[in-house]
């Protein structure tokens, strides 16, 4: 594991989430690997590589039975579980939050957020809050919206984010800022 400096990413965050990445003859780092653990063995079964340059990922290994990013890090049961809408935001938010709490990333995007959510209800219902931090766009902000129904009452919260999400806010220093709007999460009531 390395750091992943123009996205502010410490080498211990990386280390962490055993993200690897792989360097250009230039030196410049030109992919990140982002691993994936089966659910119920703990084993690594795939990973998600992201292209730097274009970023266009693709993926290796399989899916099937995957928890979602970093869930293989942390127990059940907490205060707080942050998810977030990618990787590298997941990155984001455990080096804003030096560590101290858990995030996940969904593994498919918005697209398919209610999907992974479902999939992992039981790990995600273990925690006392559950604050889910999608990009700050309307495909982000529509997944937030289809997956706060799936938690318990009153235990899901809604950042929105002043800038497009989690790893912008990192990139541009914003640390202060983004605790601040993840601490005044609003709780998620249905109409």
């Amino acid at each position: 594991a390395a750091a992943i400096p123009d996205r502010r990413i410490s080498q211990v965050t990386a280390q962490k989430y055993g993200v690897t990445v792989e360097y250009g003859p230039d030196g410049k780092i030109t992919k990140h690997h982002y691993p994936y653990f089966d659910k119920d063995t703990g084993d690594q079964i795939g990973s998600k590589v992201r292209i730097v340059e274009g970023k266009q990922f693709y993926a290796t290994g399989q899916f099937k039975n995957a928890g979602l990013f970093g869930q293989h890090l942390f127990r059940e049961g907490g205060k707080y579980l942050t998810i977030v809408e990618g990787e590298a935001d997941a990155l984001a938010v455990s080096e804003m939050f030096d560590g101290k709490w858990p995030v996940v990333s969904i593994r498919s995007g918005a697209a398919a957020a209610a999907k992974d959510i479902k999939e992992n209800l039981e790990f995600i219902e273990s925690f006392d809050n559950v604050v889910v931090c999608f990009d700050n766009d309307k495909a982000g902000q529509d997944a937030a919206q289809a997956v706060m129904p799936l938690l318990s009452p009153n235990k899901g919260k809604n950042v929105k984010l002043a800038l497009k999400d989690a790893g912008e806010m990192l990139k541009a220093g914003k640390v202060r800022e983004f605790t601040q709007e993840w601490w005044n999460a609003k709780c998620y009531r249905p109409d």
